[in-house]
């Protein structure tokens, strides 16, 4: 019946869950090749399986050793494009990447390039929830910066901007005032290139012009 295999789907992720919260990181040759299968749970139709993916998630997250973490972004990646479900995979995945960069900030932070751009997406989604969740995660995110005039100095700035596009040529602006004193990498430029692309890509000529000088 359908409630028996809703319970043999929750069982089975419940039993990843323990596994990954007894043995934690020695269990990651196993762990990590199921985080896909977990984050496609998040969508199932089953309260409980849902429930279960959530929490087996989470633990095999949090006893990540951090040499693993660029093993386990694909996947959340790919959550945070998912289609339907009411959102709850693409929150989820947000959620579980704002749980690597705490763990693990200096590994999650060269992986930033390629999670802000899917992050933007996720504000732009329909689904409010979905907007709430990315736009929570953006200050968790930023924690993996080193450099101190994005982490601190532009931070709330480029928090803005990276939520409401109509604040850019202030950010933008902002930018052009500040004085860089610390080596730029991957993980600053996550933050501050979407926002230079949109200036360029803009109607307004003050915009594009200040962008480009950037």
């Amino acid at each position: 019946s359908k409630s028996n295999k809703g319970h043999a789907r929750e069982s089975a992720v419940l039993a990843v869950a323990h596994l990954c919260f007894t043995l934690g990181f020695k269990f990651e040759p196993y762990s990590i090749p199921m985080l896909p299968k977990l984050v496609e749970a998040f969508a199932d139709k089953d309260r409980k399986v849902v429930d279960a993916a959530t929490l087996a998630a989470r633990a095999l997250i949090e006893s990540l050793s951090t040499l693993s973490v660029k093993s386990v972004t694909g996947a959340l990646y790919q959550g945070m494009q998912v289609v339907g479900g009411g959102g709850r995979v693409k929150i989820e995945s947000l959620q579980l990447a704002s749980l690597l960069a705490n763990g693990a900030p200096r590994y999650m932070g060269p992986c930033l390039p390629e999670c802000i751009p899917l992050v933007i997406e996720c504000i732009n989604d329909s689904n409010a929830k979905v907007q709430a969740a990315a736009e929570a995660a953006l200050p968790e995110l930023i924690v993996c910066v080193d450099n101190a005039e994005v982490a601190s100095t532009l931070k709330e700035v480029l928090m803005l901007a990276l939520r409401k596009p109509d604040t850019t040529l202030e950010c933008i602006d902002e930018v052009l005032l500040t004085t860089f004193c610390n080596p730029m990498d991957g993980t600053s430029l996550a933050f501050i290139m979407p926002i230079l692309i949109r200036g360029i890509k803009d109607s307004n000529y003050e915009l594009v012009k200040k962008a480009t000088v950037c």
